[in-house]
């Protein structure tokens, strides 16, 4: 079978790439997908908060990974405090995430043959003793061409993400990797789900198991769901769904509340017509129930978008999806859409906005607003002396305002003031791990529409 052309994949996701899939409702099992082991020991450095993070060897190289400019691109992120202490700082290239045991983020470097390695570490900072800081290199991948960084997530004592190696440009099948890293052990398994990979993919922990979403790239778009579990590093495919001359279904998201299993479905009747849906299954995977959404995606886009523009939308890969209080919803496309609503009224929730962002993580999901304070776009000449002043007290009064974060507390969502180091500062993104650490990540704007004026800051507020 050849790879699914460019053409058809464009016709499919419009601005954006797809893979598609027609469901068979009935469980399928496949004999377990190859898992490859890639080892290497972890190692500790100790991390002042001077000290770069990013220098400690991978033991699977010969020599020690080294930063080269030209070919990699990491950023000084400092870490804080609840108290606005500095506890140190480390360097990052592909995000980061909060876990039970500490900061866990990637890095970019080069080895001894100045060729690409992507880091993973863990970072443990010392409130009481900053000075012992901790870094510890996990392992390492080479030929990384994509993270699914926003499907990270972790389970146990054990964090997982997703990676494509291989060209992704070219007309080769490249293999989708699940990468495993041991918190505890400080050490990195490498399986590989499918040597037919696509790069948008999905990931959810239920039942003490990962779900998994990958496209297959064939002339009959398939998506499979796979299961891998931890305890015996077996892989089966558990469902799987066909797209057959743009009529079928195709899977967007998988999430699990850990009492039921949710899968985001895009249905087309034909490549005009497409529906969205929410689709509930108990954690044996019988399907109990689904639910058409298409309604709350066009109110979403009510104030950006023509009608005939929301179909498209629909059609897009999604980043962030996530229930809770067993009706609500919370969508996030990698194009424009983001919104909070109610999977029984089909309304939009009050606290729902073009910018509304989620939290990642493995903890209970909060949310934010990621709105930046900004002045007019409107130049001095076109303004009227009014209008100046109408729009400095604006901004004067948006500058009072601290950030805040909100989350669900069984009737409603309670908000959570933050104050950070200088008001310039915003949420940028945040997650929480499984036992409730909280991890803060913040940019800064200010009104000359300089971007980061300031250091990029995490805060980091570790359960007790």
């Amino acid at each position: 079978m050849k790879r699914t052309s460019a053409c058809l994949l464009s016709v499919l996701l419009g601005i954006g790439m797809i893979a598609g899939c027609a469901q068979q409702n009935t469980e399928q099992s496949s004999s377990a997908v190859s898992s490859i082991s890639s080892a290497p020991s972890g190692q500790e450095q100790e991390s002042t908060s001077d000290a770069s993070a990013a220098e400690a060897s991978d033991n699977q190289e010969s020599q020690s990974a080294s930063t080269n400019p030209d070919l990699v691109s990491n950023f000084v992120i400092e870490v804080l405090d609840k108290s606005q202490k500095k506890l140190g700082q480390f360097q990052q290239s592909g995000g980061a995430v909060v876990t039970d045991k500490g900061i866990f983020y990637s890095a970019a470097q080069t080895d001894a043959q100045n060729q690409k390695v992507t880091e993973y570490h863990l970072y443990l900072p010392d409130e009481n003793k900053p000075e012992e800081n901790k870094d510890v290199l996990l392992g390492s991948i080479k030929d990384l061409s994509y993270e699914a960084t926003y499907a990270r997530t972790e389970l146990g004592s054990k964090e997982y993400t997703l990676v494509m190696t291989g060209n992704l440009m070219d007309s080769e099948k490249d293999p989708l990797w699940l990468l495993e890293f041991d918190l505890d052990k400080h050490s990195m398994q490498k399986y590989q789900i499918s040597n037919n990979g696509f790069a948008y993919t999905a990931m959810a922990a239920a039942n003490g198991k990962l779900l998994i979403i990958n496209h297959d790239q064939e002339l009959n778009l398939t998506d499979r769901l796979y299961e891998f579990d931890p305890a015996t590093c077996g892989i089966r495919q558990v469902m799987s769904f066909e797209l057959n001359e743009l009529i079928g279904d195709t899977l967007r998201q998988v999430y699990s509340d850990g009492s039921r299993i949710y899968l985001l479905r895009l249905h087309f009747d034909e490549e005009s017509n497409v529906r969205m849906f929410v689709d509930t299954y108990d954690m044996d995977y019988k399907k109990l129930d689904e639910r058409d959404i298409t309604l709350l995606m066009v109110k979403a886009n009510a104030n950006m978008l023509m009608a005939d523009e929301v179909f498209n939308e629909m059609k897009q890969m999604v980043s962030r999806f996530i229930i809770f209080n067993k009706d609500c919803i919370y969508y996030e496309n990698f194009s424009a859409t983001h919104f909070l609503g109610s999977l029984t009224s089909l309304e939009l929730l009050d606290e729902s906005s073009e910018a509304v962002c989620a939290s990642f993580g493995s903890g209970t999901p909060f949310f934010f607003n990621h709105e930046l304070l900004k002045t007019s776009s409107n130049s001095s000449e076109e303004q009227s002396e009014q209008e100046k002043q109408e729009e400095e007290e604006s901004a004067a009064e948006k500058e009072k305002e601290l950030p805040y974060y909100f989350e669900w507390a069984g009737d409603g969502f309670s908000q959570y003031p933050m104050t950070f180091s200088d008001s310039r500062y915003y949420i940028d993104s945040g997650s929480r791990s499984q036992n409730g650490s909280l991890m803060l990540q913040t940019s800064s704007f200010d009104p000359e529409r300089k971007e980061n004026p300031l250091p990029l800051q995490i805060y980091y507020y570790p359960a007790k």
